[in-house]
């Protein structure tokens, strides 16, 4: 699932099929964008919790834990788990394969794993590659409306002709290239981080 639809892009910008027959990177390049403005990416952080072999509850630094794969919900498929050990050969971490997440409660940033780790499975402990929310109210659906606005933009410029070579530009600035749509997406954007950034002050 994504963020922007189809239908909602064609919508905001008229445009139709015949213009423009797959807006596909544009909506992996708007929802990877809200995403980014909207959340904080964490990689293999130490996360607390009891290594006994029967624990298997584990809470992360940073929450409520956010949806990490855009598909409107914070679940097991949000987080990766990792039990790190010791190479045998210079002592250096390793993290080995993602682990299998049980669930998540997202609002305390609580992680329940498969499988309980032990002190020879997690010689050096359980990490957790994740995001979290850095906005104050999860809105989906006002996430899914900016999106599309965004993707829309950047559509439009296809379509105009303004975008040369679009796919070999990182999703990170195509941003820099949409038209007013993006800009409307951009506003809206502004005000929900403002909101959480005067929010956050308060305490």
């Amino acid at each position: 699932m994504t963020y922007a639809t189809d239908s909602q892009i064609r919508k905001i910008c008229s445009i139709d099929t015949s213009q423009c027959s797959d807006l596909t990177e544009f909506i992996s390049t708007a929802d990877k964008w809200v995403r980014d403005k909207i959340t904080r990416r964490h990689l293999c952080e130490n996360i607390e919790g009891v290594i006994d072999g029967s624990n298997k509850e584990f809470r992360v630094a940073n929450y409520p834990i956010a949806d990490a794969d855009l598909d409107g919900d914070v679940d097991a498929s949000d987080v990766l788990i990792y039990y790190a050990t010791l190479s045998t050969v210079n002592n250096f971490r390793v993290y080995g394969s993602s682990k299998t997440v049980t669930s998540v409660v997202c609002d305390d940033g609580i992680i329940n794993v498969t499988t309980a780790p032990t002190t020879v499975t997690a010689l050096d402990g359980v990490y957790a590659s994740y995001y979290s929310w850095n906005v104050y109210e999860i809105d989906y659906d006002l996430f899914k409306l900016i999106s599309s606005y965004a993707a829309a933009g950047l559509a439009q410029r296809k379509v105009l002709g303004l975008a040369v070579n679009f796919n070999a530009i990182p999703y990170q600035i195509r941003n820099e290239i949409g038209g007013d749509c993006l800009e409307t997406a951009k506003t809206m954007l502004q005000g929900i981080t403002k909101l959480s950034a005067a929010f956050n002050k308060l305490f």
